[in-house]
């Protein structure tokens, strides 16, 4: 029997897909899989093999192609709705926006499967930085380094997108409170019970998505804006002096961001929709046990 195929979003070294990988296998030991990361434009396409589409937001017109598509907690955005056939079975999806999206009934939408790292977390460890700070992928691909240094300069901890899911959840343990432009930087701050306040420095922000998850949570997506850093193409005066000024309002604008009240949904709300989730991961494996191949 061919390996369930893991798909997700890997153009970029990015955190939130790589729970992916991370994650199923924990959670479904028993079913064999392997990595189908989609790094170019086009259809990835799984030929004869299964396809598992969970983590990210992987519902559009790039859906995956394969025997039997499988989509768990997945999300609606970055362009129109996906091409279903009768080969794809939803279990269910990020949340409510996701679900209506797809003309679904409510009670598909449940949760974004990255909240159950929770269950595989080693001791924590001690807060160590009262402010994090966590960019999304385009921030750090178009001005690397440059968050960091930010951070730096004002005391925060930094959680670089790229960092693998081990690193980053140790390093969200670590925080008192996450700021994070990153969705699944918010995602797993939940999960660990860490108050966090969403950011949002460019267009790239898919405001969609945020809502979907903020609405399965019962919460209101109310980000803070902090001006991007001037991306430096060239080196000359003109240049270094505009990123040196936007650096120093980024900076100002991301302590002025820290001062307002974080966001933590109640925890019966994310235990309840946890366990939804995981009944839902359930039926897939009789399902999955019980598909003729």
């Amino acid at each position: 029997m061919s390996p369930l195929q893991i798909y997700y979003w890997d153009v970029h070294n990015n955190f939130g897909d790589l729970i992916n990988p991370w994650l199923w296998p924990k959670l479904m030991p028993e079913i064999d899989m392997e990595p189908l990361p989609k790094k170019e434009d086009g259809i990835v396409d799984a030929g004869d093999k299964d396809v598992l589409v969970g983590i990210g937001t992987l519902l559009n017109t790039r859906f995956p192609k394969g025997r039997k598509l499988y989509v768990m907690g997945s999300g609606v955005g970055y362009g129109e709705r996906p091409p279903l056939g009768d080969n794809t079975k939803i279990y269910c999806v990020r949340g409510p926006l996701s679900a209506k999206a797809l003309d679904l009934p409510e009670s598909y939408a449940a949760i974004d499967a990255g909240v159950l790292v929770n269950r595989f977390l080693p001791e924590a460890p001690s807060v160590k930085y009262k402010f994090s700070y966590m960019p999304q992928i385009s921030s750090v691909v178009k001005c690397p380094g440059v968050w960091e240094k930010v951070c730096n300069e004002l005391g925060f901890g930094y959680l670089d997108p790229t960092y693998s899911v081990d690193q980053t959840i140790q390093n969200i343990r670590e925080t008192g409170v996450l700021l994070t432009e990153s969705m699944h930087g918010a995602i797993i701050a939940e999960a660990l019970r860490v108050p966090w306040i969403p950011i949002v420095t460019r267009q790239e922000i898919l405001s969609f998505k945020w809502q979907d998850w903020c609405y399965s949570i019962n919460e209101e997506y109310s980000p803070i804006s902090v001006p991007p850093i001037y991306e430096k193409y060239k080196d000359s005066f003109l240049r270094n002096m505009k990123e040196k000024l936007s650096i120093q309002k980024a900076k100002s604008m991301l302590l002025k961001a820290s001062k307002n009240k974080p966001t933590l949904g109640k925890e019966s709300v994310l235990n309840s929709k946890s366990e939804y989730l995981l009944e839902k991961i359930e039926l897939f494996r009789e399902d999955y046990k019980n598909e003729p191949r």
